[in-house]
């Protein structure tokens, strides 16, 4: 049942709405209402036609009054009559209009459900399994392996290494690279636990690590303990007496002086005698010291001249005089000699003339110095020097040359000093060391490693510690080869002497060649100098040949680091090797050019 509140009423039949109240009823409990705003179910219409109402049925008849005696007892309230028959149903109503906005003011119809979202992204995949054969390792170990595809790894990323079954061996690492093609991992050890080989790993993402947790609060000082009780000190010695000193005895009386005596006459001078006859020139120098060497870079010579200034002849095993890197006098009976490089031959040490007395009648006067040795140098400090002009009859012998590169010193006259200097190699920046003028052996039919460089003017030999950081060195090389297609060629630069690997191509496989041009250019530079593991030397090398089909260009390149086995400290004899992968007659190869030059 609804009741409605009507405010206004207009002059058309429609009423103005402002409330309803719902009255339900249920068979043994009293009435339930609910107010329903008006507003809330027409905001947009503030007025509801309701067109025509249905009218109420006809009330039924009232029952006759009952009838009150005169003498009851009740006389305000007579005896309820009997109920009068029940009226007879009005009929219902004719339904009202339904309002054009909305069809049920109190329950609106459902709406229709909406369309499902997409599906999210898929999530990332780390888990996976490998059958590679490896063993729990150390950290800071590079390990490389094979998983699954398609994971979701990257570069720096942790993961977990799992032995299959037994979970107390495991590895963490770090992601070097992955490849989600192949499954390939390269990772590096940061963490280990457990021994052992296994061929059945699992492998998952590692979690982060969590934070450090705040610190418990110190727990309270433990009591001190108690001092022990300190032991009894030991008694002292008695000190023994001492003992008495002596008397001192009477002294001496002193004796009487003797009389002095006298002094003698003084006895006549004697006449001066005659000049005796000037002595003979003193002779030339006299002796010395000779020593000879073998290799070395000091010479110490003991020549007992008693002097600090003796006369200082350097010869070579040639009987060739050469001037050392400096001569130092020790003391009056020794000095040293000493040299850039070590250098064999003879050193000649001698002292000016001696002096020689004249023949004298009675006293004769001392005779006149005798006059020097020939030398014509003059030694201030560690220099000698000369005003005398010096005419080289023969050849002029610079010592200590490095072996193999005499073409390649120098020797510098200063125009202002006019001092005489030795370039040596190794000061020098650019120069060449070797270059080919002949073909080298023709290497066909064989698999065997095989030189490529031919005979020249020159040399490839660097000698022990001939190397400095920084120097640089270029190589081109050329001629024909030929090659059946898809066979393989490799390419080494090494040391003749040790087997020293300085380049390395790898193995490459070549296209169809039949007589075609080849060159190979190669860069080296020395990074470091020192023993294996000190020593370093980078080396990048270009191959190229012409293509027998459509006569393009192709070849390759290729980058070497050694850092492990290269050594300056012995010497070096470079050599350029070829290496075919089958034994066809149709593999052939020889180089007509080979240029290296010392570039920085």
């Amino acid at each position: 049942m609804a009741l409605i509140k009507v405010s206004e009423l207009t002059n058309t039949g429609s009423v103005k709405i402002d409330d309803l109240l719902l009255i339900s009823t249920t068979i043994g409990s009293g009435y339930t209402s609910n107010h329903i705003s008006i507003g809330d179910l027409v905001s947009s219409q503030p007025f509801l036609d309701l067109q025509t109402i249905g009218t109420s049925g006809t009330s039924g008849t009232s029952g006759v009054d009952g009838y009150t005696p005169q003498f009851g007892v009740d006389y305000f309230n007579g005896q309820d009559g009997t109920n009068g028959i029940d009226g007879i149903d009005g009929t219902n109503g004719i339904d009202g209009y339904t309002p054009q906005f909305g069809i049920d003011y109190f329950n609106g119809e459902n709406g229709t459900s909406g369309t499902s979202g997409t599906s999210g992204f898929s999530g990332d995949l780390y888990r996976t399994t490998s059958n590679s054969t490896f063993s729990i390792s150390p950290s800071g170990t590079t390990l490389n392996f094979t998983g699954g595809a398609n994971l979701a790894y990257t570069a720096v990323q942790s993961l977990l290494i799992v032995a299959s079954g037994n979970t107390s061996n495991f590895m963490e690492a770090e992601v070097i690279t992955y490849d989600s093609l192949t499954g390939y991992f390269s990772v590096n050890v940061t963490r280990y636990e457990g021994s052992g080989t296994f061929d059945n790993w699992i492998i998952n993402l590692d979690g982060a690590s969590g934070g450090d947790g705040s610190s418990g609060t110190s727990g309270s000082s433990g009591t001190s303990g108690i001092n022990g009780t300190s032991g009894t000190s030991g008694e002292s010695g008695t000190s023994g007496t001492s003992g008495e000193s002596g008397t001192s005895g009477t002294s001496g009386s002193n004796g009487s002086s003797g009389t002095s005596g006298e002094s003698g006459t003084s006895g006549t001078s004697g006449s001066d005698g005659t000049s005796g006859t000037s002595g003979t020139s003193g002779r030339d120098g006299v002796g010395g010291e000779v020593r000879s060497f073998t290799n070395s870079t000091t010479w110490n010579v003991n020549h007992n001249l008693d002097t600090a200034h003796p006369i200082v002849t350097v010869w070579d095993n040639g009987n060739r005089v050469i001037i050392p890197g400096q001569i130092t006098a020790t003391d009056n009976n020794n000095l040293t000699v000493t040299f850039s490089a070590p250098t064999s031959g003879y050193v000649n040490v001698v002292k000016g003339g001696d002096v020689i007395t004249g023949s004298t009648a009675i006293a004769g006067t001392s005779g006149s110095s005798g006059t020097s040795g020939d030398s014509i140098f003059v030694q201030t400090g560690s220099l000698y020097y000369t005003t005398e002009n010096i005419e080289v009859d023969g050849i002029l012998t610079m010592p200590n040359i490095i072996t193999g590169t005499v073409l390649d010193s120098a020797v510098v006259i200063n125009p202002l000093t006019h001092v005489i200097s030795y370039v040596p190699q190794n000061i020098r920046t650019t120069y060449g060391l070797f270059s080919q003028t002949a073909d080298s052996v023709i290497i066909s039919g064989t698999t065997a490693e095989s030189s490529i460089i031919g005979t020249g003017v020159g040399s490839l030999i660097i000698p022990a510690n001939g190397f400095s950081v920084g120097d640089s060195f270029k190589g081109d090389l050329g001629g024909v080869i030929s090659a059946q297609n898809n066979d393989t060629i490799r390419i080494r630069v090494k040391a003749a002497n040790t087997g020293m690997l300085l380049g390395d191509s790898g193995v490459i496989t070549l296209s169809n060649v039949t007589n075609n041009v080849w060159t190979l250019s190669l860069n080296f530079i020395i990074r470091a100098i020192g023993g294996p593991g000190v020593a370093s030397i980078g080396t990048i090398g270009r191959f190229s040949y012409n293509k027998t089909t459509n006569g393009s260009i192709e070849g390759f390149a290729f980058n070497t680091v050694n850092s492990t086995t290269f050594d300056t400290t012995t010497q070096t004899e470079m050599i350029i090797t070829v290496q075919f992968g089958s034994n066809s007659i149709n593999n052939v190869m020889y180089s007509d050019m080979f240029i290296l030059n010392k570039i920085y």
